[in-house]
């Protein structure tokens, strides 16, 4: 159990300049006399810009199928060659005067992730990916902290075989060499850190979108779209076998491109026998009414 992250940090409770989200993507699942939740996510929103009925509605779940990494044991990473034989020149090489800001990041990442190793002897490709992962999925890491701090079990919709498979293959796939994979994905790194952690303009627009408007669907590209239905299968899957378990007050919480569509989750899960009803700031969970906001993809 990590002791380093209170409760009270990762509720990240609400200041007077933290934009609170308009309409909460947030739906009761209802069968069997049992009762979960869904919430359609921004990775990079927080949770301190939930309305407070979300937030304690968060704490009261009994268990949390989350869309990140939960734990990342030592053995994992050796099995697919993603520990260094070597010395790891990539931190100090390519992060120059951010490398100790980068270290420490990921000292606190590792010791969220039961990772026990140092840093400097995981494999560059690891670093940048488990970095990336971290600080890309802000919401879905805060509620894994508030999971363990409330000590409930937590299932991860990616098995940890699968992260690490794709981490393999994408450099692979894109990528000449590990150096080359440094090079091009180390900016990423240096650009954060220059930036103190601000998003970039397009992410930031995204978020805006999400914290004040109603999102009810998405138009996504036809590749998108394909990716996406074997995933939501597949997720869907997991969530009704937890449910068939006799678990009550699943907290099930993924990217909100997840939610909607022909092939999302709501639609799958209303096919499964759920009872879906969306909630509403100060009025709680009613019947789903349409919304008039299309969110876009770039193509």
């Amino acid at each position: 159990m990590l002791t380093m992250y209170s409760l009270a940090k990762a509720l990240e409770e609400i200041t007077p300049d933290i934009s609170t989200i308009q309409h909460p993507l947030i739906y009761k699942l209802s069968k069997n006399d049992r009762t979960h939740y869904l919430v359609g996510s921004h990775h990079y929103a927080s949770l301190s810009q939930f309305p407070k009925e979300c937030r304690d509605l968060f704490q009261q779940c009994q268990s949390l199928i989350t869309e990140t990494m939960v734990k990342l044991p030592l053995e994992s990473l050796q099995k697919y060659g993603l520990i260094n034989q070597g010395h790891n020149y990539f931190i100090g090489k390519k992060l120059g005067n951010f490398e100790q800001a980068f270290l420490n990041d990921m000292q606190e990442i590792f010791a969220h992730l039961e990772l026990v190793c140092p840093v400097k002897a995981v494999s560059p490709v690891a670093l940048f990916e488990i970095w990336a992962c971290v600080k890309g999925m802000k919401m879905d890491d805060a509620l894994v902290k508030l999971a363990k701090e409330l000590k409930i079990p937590i299932v991860s919709l990616n098995p940890m075989e699968v992260w690490l498979k794709n981490w393999n293959e994408r450099v692979s796939s894109l990528f000449y060499s590990e150096d080359c994979f440094c090079s091009t994905f180390s900016q990423n790194i240096l650009d954060y850190y220059r930036n103190n952690g601000q998003l970039n303009p397009y992410v930031q627009h995204e978020l805006d979108i999400y914290l004040q408007e109603e999102i009810n669907h998405n138009r996504l590209p036809a590749n998108k779209v394909e990716e996406l239905s074997s995933i939501n299968q597949a997720w869907l899957q997991l969530f009704t076998n937890e449910h068939e378990q006799g678990k009550n007050n699943i907290l099930m919480a993924c990217g909100y491109e997840h939610v909607f569509g022909e092939n999302g989750l709501l639609k799958g899960l209303k096919e499964q026998g759920f009872c879906v009803e969306k909630f509403t700031p100060g009025s709680g969970f009613q019947e789903e009414v349409q919304s008039k906001r299309t969110f876009e993809y770039a193509k």
